[in-house]
């Protein structure tokens, strides 16, 4: 089981590479606490930031 913080350390990774490239791409829109931001392996893609619509509604972003 991994520890509070090693979890927090983690999220904290993930929130700076989305700021990384909110900031390349001159994006204004901040990340809200009703987003999901989540990142695996993968050779195609690594990150996907899915923005709240409302209810359960989301779009990728």
């Amino acid at each position: 089981m991994q520890s509070i913080k090693s979890i927090e350390l983690y999220c904290t990774k993930i929130h700076s590479d989305f700021s990384i490239v909110d900031h390349a791409q001159d994006t204004c829109a901040s990340v809200s606490n009703k987003d999901l931001l989540a990142t695996w392996p993968s050779m195609w893609s690594s990150h996907v930031h899915t923005r709240h619509l409302g209810d359960l509604k989301f779009t990728c972003t």
